[in-house]
């Protein structure tokens, strides 16, 4: 076990990309493409509709020759991705993201709707109040909870936020050396921890009761809780999935978030919920995995148990806003079935391009997302039109 005094939650961003340098240089020698071309290509798509930087054009592996130029255009970057989710959830329709956004409100929501959702013990705000819910408001509140008054395991996270930085598995607390245990076997000091969350976080953190995953989930990838991405999308006044990513989280991970290394994302079958394909890593690191690298379990073929009870929930959960042309739902599936996690106003769309090789602006989802287009443009003129008459 490694003790570890300072900052453990923050300065967990994601890695920063390798030098364009390096990548020019390893695809040349690698794909035998010359550097020219890669330029006039990342010159061609940053300026072009993708508006994809020279970063995501290497970790999207847009260098492959078995990609048209029509194919790589399909793809999005991070500008392009919130460009997309806006237009399909425009601000003057869907006023509501700030709420959607926070991991504590709209859980809370949609646990008195009578959907299955996380548990929160306390919540660290210095400008909010959340009813019953027990609000630490200073470091010595925090410090009291996490030594006396959280149950364990417990799992921590901002209200609002992105990318699992500043989440944590906090898996015991020893009261009497006042330390306590995270989930990668780091243990620090119980009062560095508390400072540390409130200095960073005091607009919002939330503890939640750490989630039992499913048993044929464990069998297959371990104890640590992988979700499953789930994106509808508003088709015909109703929503209808998009696509759906399993999130598989590194053997040492403390979440699922595919950034971290070591860490897996599978293309699942929206219809079946079977694994058709599994990836490790981005751009010229992207390996192809059959197995699970530590239970050795088949990944490729295996289906998420509780499927149709998934994709139901996810839909259910859609109507309660159904003003909101695109939402990405993070679901855990437990032992009595799947829960709603988190919901995410503008989800990554990088993670299906990560999952299957193939951009999000592909024809069978642009044919959907102009249904979701024009769905605004009716609602948007029946808005001008109210305002105009009162």
């Amino acid at each position: 076990m490694t003790q570890k005094t300072g900052r453990v939650l923050v300065g967990t961003p994601p890695p920063p990309p390798a030098p364009v340098s390096s990548a020019i240089v390893e695809v040349a020698r690698e794909h035998g493409i010359s550097p020219i071309k890669q330029f006039r290509e990342i010159i061609s798509l940053y300026f072009g509709a993708p508006k994809l930087g020279a970063n995501e054009y290497y970790a999207a592996g847009l260098f492959r020759s078995d990609l048209t130029k029509e194919q790589k255009k399909q793809f999005v970057g991070e500008k392009r991705n919130l460009a997309l989710n806006q237009r399909l959830s425009p601000g003057n329709i869907a006023r509501n993201s700030d709420f959607l956004d926070n991991k504590v409100l709209y859980t809370a929501l949609l646990g008195s709707l009578g959907f299955p959702t996380t548990m929160v013990q306390a919540v660290v705000s210095i400008t909010h109040g959340f009813g019953k819910l027990k609000t630490l408001q200073s470091i010595e509140a925090v410090e009291e909870f996490l030594l006396n008054g959280a149950v364990y395991p417990v799992f921590g996270k901002p209200i609002e936020g992105s990318k699992s930085v500043g989440s944590a598995l906090f898996s015991s607390v020893d009261r009497k050396a006042r330390t306590i245990v995270l989930g990668n076997g780091i243990e620090t000091a119980v009062a560095d921890l508390a400072k540390e969350i409130f200095t960073e976080f005091s607009y919002g953190y939330v503890f939640q009761s750490v989630i039992e995953q499913h048993e044929a989930l464990n069998a297959v990838i371990g104890s640590a809780v992988g979700t499953i991405r789930v994106v509808t999308l508003m088709q015909d006044g109703a929503p209808e999935v998009l696509y759906t990513v399993w999130k598989i989280p590194a053997p040492e991970a403390m979440s699922d978030n595919f950034w971290q290394k070591g860490s897996m994302i599978a293309e699942l079958d929206a219809d079946t919920g079977q694994i058709k394909q599994v990836r490790r890593g981005v751009g010229m690191d992207v390996e192809q995995i059959e197995n699970h690298p530590v239970s050795g379990a088949a990944l490729v073929g295996f289906v998420v148990p509780d499927w149709k009870e998934i994709i139901a929930l996810a839909r259910r959960c859609h109507t309660v806003t159904p003003e909101n042309g695109v939402l990405g739902w993070d679901i855990a599936v437990g032992p009595d079935g799947p829960m709603v996690i988190e919901c995410n106003t503008s989800p990554a769309h990088s993670l299906y391009q990560m999952a299957t090789g193939r951009g999000i602006l592909n024809e069978e989802f642009l044919e959907k997302f102009t249904k979701v287009f024009d769905r605004n443009k009716k609602i948007s003129r029946a808005i001008k039109a109210s305002d105009k008459s009162e």
